[in-house]
């Protein structure tokens, strides 16, 4: 899971206004498959663009199977509504 999910909102691309910061609330030692939204309710805006930044976990600690190594992260959906 990442440590924190960004949303920024842009009309241009080019200046992107930072929007919500969602924090995670899984438990870093929770073994147990998951899969959590990372969302947020927002006031009703018009943009063009969207950026999301999902901030990594970063090096694996020392209980982890993989201890030492780099955390991947997996998104397979945004929705936009």
């Amino acid at each position: 899971m990442p440590r924190e999910v960004d949303y920024f909102l842009s009309s241009d691309g080019k200046k992107f206004r930072h929007i919500v910061t969602v924090d995670n609330p899984v438990s870093d030692t929770d073994e147990a498959i998951t899969v959590h939204e990372f969302s947020s309710a927002i006031k009703k805006q018009s943009a063009r663009y969207i950026k999301i930044k999902a901030t990594n976990y970063g090096k694996l600690p020392a209980w982890h199977a993989g201890k030492g190594g780099d955390a991947f992260l997996f998104v397979d959906e945004v929705t936009v509504e």
